[in-house]
């Protein structure tokens, strides 16, 4: 059943629709520094899970979520930590209570809704920083991206001769049941559910939801759906 739903969505998600609900949160990984020295996880510890390839095949692994790489990592047969080399091939990974799929980079969907579903999607990307005037770090050269090196070689041969801006942008979705994905936002919500246009509205007045925050649109997709 997942691999139907996730097949309509990879023909009906608007990528440029991203730009709407969206957190960033931005680091410095100084020269001479390892990217692995600030790499960090979405969950505590690997966790037992299961890749469910497109072909039909099953694979049983360790796995967690780097949130600085904005990739899937899993444990490898010498218990280093490797990144999946060909996540077109795959139709969902299960692991850590939530479920995974792959369209341009990895979304979440995190238990705790049902019919209409919360779809995160994280991107990470990385910019040279220069010394200015007065010592002070200016952004250079424009956007670069090391992703592609890194799922090659794994991160821990990335060592920066230079500091690096690194940029983390979270954004939100509405995954409806029919596959098609909009992006968290109050109007889209109503729209969603335009039968219970005026409850939810009641209920948005009252109970503050921040559009950008996990907890918050699980419980409103929740009443949304039951209340």
């Amino acid at each position: 059943m997942l691999k139907n739903i996730f097949a309509v969505i990879l023909l009906t998600t608007l990528i440029s629709n991203r730009s709407i609900s969206q957190v960033y949160e931005k680091k410095v990984l100084h020269a001479g520094e390892s990217l692995s020295a600030i790499n960090y996880f979405l969950f505590p510890t690997f966790a037992d899970g299961s890749v469910n390839l497109k072909n039909g095949g099953v694979i049983p692994e360790k796995m967690n979520f780097n949130l600085v790489l904005s990739q899937i990592q899993f444990i490898g047969p010498k218990g280093d930590s490797l990144v999946l080399s060909k996540p077109e091939s795959i139709d969902s990974l299960h692991f850590g209570g939530s479920v995974f799929f792959y369209k341009d980079g990895y979304f979440e969907i995190p238990s705790g809704t049902d019919s209409v579903r919360l779809a995160i999607f994280r991107t990470v990307s990385y910019e040279p920083m220069k010394i200015g005037a007065l010592g002070i770090a200016t952004h250079g050269g424009g956007m670069q991206s090391y992703t592609s090196i890194i799922a090659e070689n794994g991160e821990k041969s990335l060592t920066v001769n230079e500091d690096v801006s690194i940029t983390e942008k979270t954004s939100f979705f509405f995954l409806k049941p029919d596959g098609e994905m909009q992006p968290a936002s109050k109007s889209n919500l109503l729209k969603i559910f335009s039968n219970k246009k005026l409850v939810i509205e009641n209920y948005l007045k009252s109970d503050k939801v921040n559009f950008n925050k996990v907890p918050d649109l699980i419980r409103a997709l929740h009443f949304c759906v039951h209340g």
